[in-house]
């Protein structure tokens, strides 16, 4: 499955790509009420392997998918 397919705009891809991290992983809640935040959750590997992270590891995998896409940060 293509989340974010060629021809479609810049912003379209953003909002895929935001919408499929959205569906496909959750905010591991658990590990944050333990105090054991394994490091998956704070890097990529957390969203994309396992379908669980903490903000940092969804802004690490948003952040890989604009890389790959090409797609640069918008200054304000």
């Amino acid at each position: 499955m293509l989340i974010a397919p060629e021809g479609m705009a810049e912003y379209d891809k953003v909002v895929a790509v935001h919408d499929w991290l959205c569906t496909n992983c959750t905010y591991n809640v658990t590990s944050i009420s333990n105090g054991v935040i394994l490091g998956s959750d704070h890097s990529a590997d957390g969203p994309l392997l396992y379908g669980l992270s903490v903000c940092e590891g969804y802004a690490e995998a948003f952040k890989l998918f604009m890389d790959i896409l090409g797609i640069k940060k918008q200054e304000s």
